[in-house]
């Protein structure tokens, strides 16, 4: 069938399937028994797809295969050297990455919902070691940088740790719908060519059927697929034969393609499905549908998203994979290959000279070959010196000097491209002070946050994917132990469904450490001027003193457990926050008048989520703070202060002026903020 045509159905069989912006896991609806139309058509549909994308990625299939040549490879030539600039950009980027400690971030969308994300936040620290992320992120982030874009895949529930099964699928298996680039939502199918054990697809609950068939099919092939070229070019660079994986016994291996795709049903309607097919698309082993969770997208099923994130290097409009290293710096290392080599054939040549001699004085060639303590018989001839026998040839002078400043050139202009240079490689650098390699490091960091917030467009869609996922799987009844560790060592936490899930889905932010570092030492140096003024002030409150005060450790990276150890929430703010649990849920509670700090407690009921009882408490409380006497007791403070305070002179700015407030101002801040909450 002409491509053309291809084309052309496929756009008419996608037609009104568009993506959602919404990011949403998948859990798995098996329908081996019950497939959405019929399995013929479920094949056509499959192979239209598979080809259009092989057709369109083959080319960039085999530039990378070829690619893998100019690693640090295994397979030298002989006399010849190698030279490892692609692969030394690649590892100081992996090695950034790795310092960098990227981190997740959830935060609540409304009052309240900050203890459920500081939850969330330690289930995720917890998840990440338990789900093996470290391997993971290393294989997606050496594809990314190789390749343009890593992949990652949310594919499963695991029960007995009670954590998503995720992998790293093979940019090199890819097969992109050609009409997407960038992200996941722009794409209206994802192939990916890979390989299963027959053991693998007859465990209980995998899915799979029609094995039998597949088998058959096999046996009448060779294994000449893409998924053995990919390995085969990958052998080839670590010196590793080509075998025959099916050698062993029954336990074979097939080449499929899983095809993440959608499927117009009986009923008119778009859902998403993982399809596993043989690599000619001849027999169907799996047809799951990707199940709603959310009300949305049970009614409408076109919201439901491919449980897949991309991760890339340098993105292009119109392009799946973007730009990678090597598109960068090939043609670099090449010529500074080729360079290397002409040097060490130069300096060959410095050492084994080419010589001229006289056939009459040295009647036997092999005379000349070298010996110790040698004696040359030389015929002489008249009115030549015996010296002249043998004389070196004149031959064109080599400039190595240039040579090497050829080569420097060519790092130089790759590293500049990549943003690793050499301070970045951690190269001393001669004659330059520190204060200017200190602030190339800082330009740097700049070039690499570029790279670090392209790559967390995936962070963030993983993150928002493995959170769905607990929603879907983490049932009311379910509870999880997790481990954290503190001043005290280490500490247990069980988590329960009430505890971890939210009625509106948590903020999630991806935080870079050179970014926050970056932000937080010019917060450290401004809260630092002003908090003298807040924590000398005695007609501040004490909540405001302790919120100054925990604010400036946390500026200097003091761990959460160590604040609350060094500056312990108040008896008030104890109190504030267990009658804050009460009145969210619509109880009421009575107000202290004697024995409280009113306005701590205004203060902390800020955080509470809004409930007519808590209107009802905030006015109780707000009377108590007169009735009681404390607004007397502040507001003759706040006079003492101010006539103890120097007089100014005339057009100078008082010191502190702005650092004393009055009773009266506080509880109408607190009023304040209240209202725009309610």
């Amino acid at each position: 069938m002409p491509k053309e045509k291809i084309i052309d159905e496929l756009m008419e069989f996608s037609r009104g399937n568009k993506n959602s912006l919404a990011s949403i896991p998948h859990t798995i609806k098996k329908t081996q028994g019950d497939l959405p139309i019929e399995e013929s058509k479920i094949l056509e549909l499959a192979k239209k797809q598979i080809t259009l994308s092989r057709n369109y990625v083959e080319a960039k299939r085999e530039v990378i295969r070829d690619r893998y040549a100019l690693l640090n490879t295994q397979m030298k030539k002989k006399g010849k050297i190698n030279d490892n600039l692609i692969y030394d950009i690649i590892d100081t980027s992996l090695s950034i990455f790795y310092y960098d400690n990227i981190s997740v971030v959830f935060k609540g969308r409304k009052t309240g919902d900050s203890r459920n994300a500081n939850v969330i936040n330690n289930v995720a620290k917890f998840d990440y070691e338990e789900m093996e992320m470290d391997i993971t992120d290393y294989l997606v982030q050496f594809d990314r940088l190789f390749m343009g874009v890593g992949i990652k895949c949310i594919n499963g529930w695991d029960k007995d740790r009670a954590v998503p099964i995720v992998e790293s699928l093979d940019t090199l298996s890819w097969l992109p719908d050609p009409f997407g680039h960038t992200d996941v939502k722009n794409f209206r199918w994802h192939g990916f060519e890979v390989e299963y054990t027959k053991s693998k697809m007859l465990e209980e609950g995998s899915g799979f059927f029609n094995i039998d068939k597949l088998e058959f099919e096999a046996a009448k092939k060779d294994r000449s697929s893409n998924q053995e070229k990919s390995r085969q070019a990958r052998n080839d660079n670590s010196l590793l034969n080509d075998v025959n994986f099916n050698d062993i016994g029954d336990d074979k291996v097939f080449d499929c393609v899983d095809l993440f795709t959608s499927i117009q049903g009986d009923d008119g309607i778009f859902r998403k499905y993982i399809i596993t097919v043989d690599n000619d698309c001849t027999t169907l082993v799996r047809c799951e549908e990707l199940e709603a969770i959310t009300t949305e997208e049970k009614n409408n099923p076109n919201l439901v998203p491919f449980p897949l994130t991309l991760h890339y290097y340098s993105p292009r409009r119109g392009d799946p994979y973007g730009t990678s290293v090597p598109d960068i710096a090939e043609d670099k290392q090449k010529a500074r290959s080729l360079l290397k080599n002409l040097r060490i054939a130069f300096r060959k040549s410095v050492l084994y000279p080419m010589y001229l001699y006289d056939v009459e004085m040295v009647k036997n060639k092999r005379d000349l070959n070298f010996g110790y303590n040698k004696f040359i018989p030389v015929r002489s001839k008249s009115g030549v010196a015996a010296s002249s026998a043998v004389v070196p040839m004149n031959k064109a002078i080599g400039y190595q000097g240039e040579t090497m400043n050829d080569e420097e050139s060519l790092q130089q202009d790759a590293q500049r491209s990549t943003g690793t240079t050499n301070i970045v490689q951690g190269m001393a650098q001669t004659g330059v002070t520190a204060t200017s390699d200190q602030q190339a490091q800082a330009n740097a960091n700049l070039r690499f946050l570029l790279k670090i917030k392209i790559n967390n467009w995936g962070e963030k869609r993983f993150w928002f994917l493995w959170y769905r996922m607990y929603k879907a799987y983490f049932a009311d009844n379910s509870k999880k132990v997790i481990e954290l560790q503190s001043t005290f060592g280490e500490k247990f936490l069980t988590v329960k469904r009430k505890d971890f899930i939210t009625k509106q889905d948590p903020r999630i932010e991806i935080v870079s450490k050179l970014d926050a570092d970056k932000r937080n030492e010019q917060l450290k140096a401004d809260f630092s001027a002003i908090y003298p003024l807040i924590s000398n002030d005695p007609t501040k409150p004490l909540i405001s003193r302790r919120f100054a005060e925990r604010k400036l450790m946390s500026l200097f990276s003091v761990p959460e457990d160590e604040i609350s150890i060094l500056s312990p929430a108040t008896i008030d703010e104890i109190r504030a926050r267990n009658e804050n649990e009460l009145l969210s849920r619509g109880e009421k509670v009575e107000v202290d008048v004697e024995n409280e700090d009113h306005l701590t407690h205004l203060l902390v009921h800020s955080e509470c989520e809004k409930t007519p009882q808590l209107l009802a408490h905030i006015a109780a409380t707000n009377l108590a703070y007169y009735s009681s006497g404390q607004a007397m007791r502040d507001m003759n403070l706040f006079k003492q202060q101010q006539a103890e305070a120097p007089i100014p002179e005339v057009g100078s700015k008082p010191q502190g002026q702005n650092s004393g407030v009055s009773p009266k101002n506080v509880i109408s801040a607190a009023s304040t903020a209240m209202s725009a909450q309610m």
